[in-house]
């Protein structure tokens, strides 16, 4: 899956930039390019700064953003490079040709073309692999640590508090607003049946007892400062929450 992902990350295929047919020339090629930006690390090291990022999707997730970004960069500057390199090269090629023969300066520049394309040892490749080998062992970290993030929040979630401080002191957001959300049922159904049903479902998505419920439930219905403080709390926290 993570490499699928990456793959769908680059992007649809480039069109193949024309490499380099002297080794040497394609040596310093690339490292113009891996070099122009400070970095170039093999795979045990592009593992080592995957593990070492901070467990969280949102940094893991800014890292493979970044990756991706100075990936099309370099492909853009390498293909900028080698055509510039290679249809000076082809267009010298074709001016030893008889000018006149051929038909003049449009069709020097059809034969540089022709010749530019036909020139099909790519660089790309390196790139790209070096691109995948940065990305997996993100696109793999981040699933382990989205499926950690969403165990916490169902562990979380689980957890009523049972005192003013405890509510207060909650500290997902999101979490705090279902609590306002249930509390708050006690203003808009006055039928205790009905409170009880529609509670009974909220309590059972999130996995609550009874016993955990009561007592904050019972602090709403009788301290109106409290009440007013969670309606206030919703309402700021409303526009924050994904609906």
């Amino acid at each position: 899956m993570a490499y699928q992902q990456a793959r769908r990350d680059m992007g649809p295929p480039r069109q193949r930039s024309q490499g380099v047919s002297d080794p040497m020339e394609a040596r310093a090629m690339m490292e113009r390019v891996l070099s122009s930006r400070g970095e170039y690390v093999g795979i045990k090291g592009m593992k080592e700064a995957a593990d070492a990022v901070e467990d969280t999707s949102d940094y893991v997730k800014g890292e493979i953003a970044r990756k991706k970004a100075i990936y099309n960069k370099d492909m853009s500057d390498l293909i900028r490079e080698e055509h510039s390199a290679y249809y000076q090269k082809a267009l010298d090629s074709a001016l030893a040709y008889d000018e006149l023969a051929l038909g003049g300066e449009r069709d020097l520049e059809k034969l540089a073309a022709s010749t530019f394309r036909g020139t099909s040892i790519s660089r790309s490749q390196t790139l790209q692999q070096s691109y995948l080998r940065a990305v997996i062992p993100l696109r793999e970290k981040l699933a382990k640590v989205e499926a950690n993030e969403a165990e916490q929040r169902r562990r979380a979630q689980a957890i009523f508090p049972m005192t003013v401080t405890d509510f207060l002191a909650v500290r997902d957001k999101i979490h705090q607003y279902h609590i306002c959300q249930f509390l708050m049922l006690e203003d808009t159904t006055p039928d205790k049946g009905e409170l009880k049903s529609k509670r009974d479902l909220i309590m059972t998505k999130y996995q609550w007892a009874w016993r955990q419920v009561t007592p904050l439930c019972e602090e709403y219905a009788k301290n109106e400062d409290f009440e007013e403080e969670v309606r206030e709390i919703a309402k700021t926290l409303r526009p924050t929450v994904d609906l």
